[in-house]
């Protein structure tokens, strides 16, 4: 086709349908025509979304074509009635929420041929007539076909996402970075639909965790860690421990403070039926090493594991949980300010008898099922009873809940196991920087 310029070339702003028409497209490949068509929107600043009709190019008795249209071409049923073209019936679904309808006729189109010879793509028509209002250039980057994530935009989603930033945050931060929202080529609703596809990628939620701490371990030889599946191949327990954590065990073992709450996590999984199995992963880790103290909040699931894992370790009670069971079972303020003395006092085992059986019988309690549960455990929570037993000033597990609220701030139960153990292992880097103390550090 002698005398055509190519689409390189082609200005479309202000270019009448006669000077379009007839250029040809230099790129290879059928996609070539759409890098044209999105050259006109942007130049021409038409920002609507566009409607591509595809011809058959397998069969050689249709010539190719690509026909190119708005979303708001032609009308909608309501449409055609209202312009008298056509007789309305009754079909309207009275529940049917109403939707805004973007057509509205216009007739702008551009069409595009493959000339055969040369195997060269040109525009054979084009309209750019328009009956409605163009939108705002402020508002394109909201259009589908115009919205896309890049990969340097990709990529700083995800390093931003590892670092424990929210979605609307990051969002935030790349629209400030490219100078206003209306810069950005894709909205917050197309992060999240990246993210949730990005997951679906992996090639299964336990294979990858198992691959991200296979990986952890060539830079950290020290690094140990066990799984367990049952006989269908579902993954149940997961244990690891890093170097650190193994070398502070062997410095700081006689204690050891377990926290038997939990929150069921997207998996629904509980944590009882695990604690033998972590305990047995513990001694495995720190090669047979077992505490010389254990603090619980009573659960009889981990009071069990226990007992056959580490037998020889003293067993203490939660008294903060004691004080709250107190509450809940006897419901009498004075009992439990009793009951608190009861468990803190540094008495001698007779006066500490004597003022139990005060107390219950005072208050009419003594053939309660709780009182009498309390008393038999008594050497797990009495100073009396527990008196020379290493417990390093430990009464309650309020430490570990502590931790649990900064742990709850690098990571939530909607996390699949990878981004579990970053973020949680984030949180523990986290942690060791805190506790080193810069002045002595200087020093």
């Amino acid at each position: 086709m002698a005398g055509t310029r190519c689409a390189d070339d082609i200005k479309f702003n202000g270019s009448t349908s006669t000077e379009v028409m007839g250029h040809e497209f230099s790129h290879e490949g059928v996609n070539s025509e759409h890098i044209s068509y999105d050259q006109y929107e942007q130049e021409e600043e038409k920002h609507e979304e566009v409607d591509v009709d595809y011809m058959d190019e397998d069969n050689t008795n249709v010539e190719p074509m690509f026909d190119y249209h708005g979303f708001d071409e032609g009308y909608n049923i309501d449409s055609l009635e209202d312009i008298g073209m056509i007789e309305f019936w009754n079909i309207r679904d009275e529940d049917r929420k109403p939707t805004p309808e973007p057509r509205c006729g216009c007739s702008e189109m551009m069409e595009i041929r493959l000339d055969a010879p040369s195997s060269r793509w040109f525009i054979s028509y084009f309209s750019d007539e328009h009956n409605h209002l163009l939108l705002d250039l402020r508002l394109t980057g909201l259009l589908r076909g115009h919205r896309f994530m890049s990969e340097v935009d990709i990529g700083h989603m995800i390093n931003m996402k590892k670092g424990g930033i929210s979605v609307g945050q990051i969002y935030q931060a790349l629209a400030n970075q490219e100078g206003g929202y209306e810069y950005l080529s894709f909205t917050q609703r197309d992060m999240y639909k990246k993210i949730a596809k990005e997951r679906h990628q992996l090639p299964g939620d336990a294979y990858a965790a198992l691959k991200y701490l296979e990986d952890q371990a060539t830079n950290d030889p020290s690094l140990y860690f066990n799984h367990h599946m049952d006989a269908d191949g579902t993954l149940r327990n997961l244990f690891w421990y890093d170097g650190l954590s193994r070398a502070d065990y062997s410095l700081f073992s006689d204690v050891l403070a377990f926290d038997a709450t939990y929150k069921r996590n997207k998996y629904m999984c509980p944590f009882g039926d695990t604690y033998r199995w972590l305990l047995q992963q513990l001694k495995v880790a720190m090669n047979g090493k077992a505490p010389v103290s254990v603090i619980t909040d009573g659960d009889l699931s981990m009071k069990f594991a226990i007992e056959k894992e580490f037998p020889n370790a003293h067993h203490r009670l939660c008294a903060w949980h004691l004080i709250r069971n107190a509450t809940s079972n006897i419901g009498k303020p004075q009992f439990t300010s009793m009951f608190k003395k009861c468990i803190l006092g540094d008495y001698e085992i007779d006066v500490f008898r004597q003022k139990w059986f005060e107390m219950v019988e005072g208050f009419g309690v003594e053939n309660k099922n709780w009182v009498l549960d309390m008393y038999k455990k008594r050497h797990s929570w009495a100073t009396a009873h527990i008196r020379g037993k290493f417990f390093a000033s430990f009464r309650t597990t309020s430490r570990c809940d502590g931790l649990n609220s900064i742990i709850a701030k690098y990571v939530n139960s909607r996390y699949n196991l990878v981004e579990f153990i970053q973020h949680f292992n984030r949180c523990v880097d986290h942690i060791r920087w805190k506790e080193i103390d810069e002045r002595d550090f200087c020093q």
